[in-house]
């Protein structure tokens, strides 16, 4: 039995604590299903910033979390007590109140691509706790051929208020693409590769069904990540692996390399998911930080190529993020493979 084999098994014993996020994700379905027949809704420009939605959920429980530890190798806390929940794993009770916070936009539902997203983790959660989740819409940024949403999702701790803030960034399309002779000089900030003097922190080792087995521990069903003929439809030859997974494993190998394994030091985390990485047999890749810039990080094949993610992190003791330049924006261009997709997409859309 593969490591992917038996993660697949022990979540199979946690899919009740996901009934929430597949509802989700098949109400996602309904709707995106009911406006290709119906049409979409208004295109009048929602007001901004939206509404803020309101959601009182327990946070996973003892059980998923210490299923959830093993997948990423990582350990939990004691048998005797409530582990606490790994920040990175916030999708599974973020998610359906994120899904409906896009709901009145009249971009396709099914389309919308996960670029990333920025973590600030101001205290721990235990596991089952009461929580109260906020998700609010700040802004659209439509250049009238792709849409980049900004999402806020706020978590509270019975103890702390704003316990962990993402920003969550997506992409839809608003109207015909530009084609590869509308790419403007962003594109070249998108195509950043890794430099060549950057040095490994670690890696990453993703079987062929590893996204099945995150499936099954987050909730995100999405068939692109674990559905070969899903995967192949969307112009894959394989399933490709959930952003958060990827997300949630470099975090963790941050933590090792920088902290000897305090993860929980890790204050602030700001990713752009860049290219999807596709399972096919299974694929090992770097993480990577480049001494010139010590906050920033790359999740890359080798030096020298381009990244499938791209990020940068603070710790306790800075106050905040310096943001390398390729993270200022999200370039809104054409031409370049699409980023991994996750949250209330169903498939993936490529590029010209």
């Amino acid at each position: 039995m593969t490591s992917d084999d038996a993660n697949i098994l022990l979540g199979a014993t946690r899919l009740l604590d996901q009934r929430r996020v597949v509802g989700a994700l098949l109400d996602t379905a309904g709707r995106s299903l009911w406006r290709t027949w119906r049409g979409p809704p208004s295109t009048a420009a929602p007001r901004l910033p939206g509404p803020e939605l309101m959601e009182h959920v327990s946070a996973p429980s003892p059980a998923l979390v210490r299923a959830y530890a093993r997948y990423l190798g990582i350990s939990a806390d004691g048998p005797r007590q409530a582990p606490s929940v790994p920040p990175h794993l916030f999708p599974q009770w973020t998610f359906p109140i994120a899904a409906r916070a896009l709901r009145p936009l009249p971009y396709p539902l099914a389309r919308i691509l996960n670029a990333g997203c920025r973590l600030e983790i101001n205290a721990r959660i235990p596991a089952s706790s009461p929580l109260t989740v906020r998700a609010q819409l700040l802004s659209i940024d439509d250049d009238g051929h792709r849409a980049l949403l900004h999402e806020r999702v706020t978590t509270d701790t019975p103890e702390v208020s704003g316990a962990l803030i993402a920003d969550l960034y997506a992409v839809a399309p608003s109207g015909p693409p530009r084609g590869r002779n509308g790419r403007t000089a962003s594109s070249a900030a998108d195509a950043a590769r890794v430099p060549f003097s950057a040095r490994e922190l670690g890696r990453l080792r993703f079987g062929p069904r590893a996204g099945l087995a995150y499936a099954c521990l987050s909730g995100d069903f999405n068939p692109i990540h674990w559905a070969r003929v899903y995967a192949r439809a969307a112009g894959f030859p394989t399933p490709i692996l959930h952003g958060f997974a990827l997300l949630a494993q470099t975090m963790e190998c941050l933590g090792r390399a920088t902290f000897a394994g305090a993860a929980d030091r890790l204050r602030l985390v700001d990713v752009r998911f860049k290219r999807p990485l596709v399972l096919g047999r299974g694929i090992e890749v770097g993480v990577y930080r480049d001494d010139a810039e010590p906050r920033a990080f790359y999740v890359a094949d080798a030096p020298g190529v381009r990244p499938y993610l791209v990020g940068s992190i603070g710790f306790e003791e800075s106050a905040q993020i310096p943001r390398p330049d390729h993270l200022h924006e999200l370039p809104l261009t054409e031409g370049n493979p699409v980023m991994v997709t996750d949250g209330p997409m169903i498939r993936e859309v490529g590029h010209a």
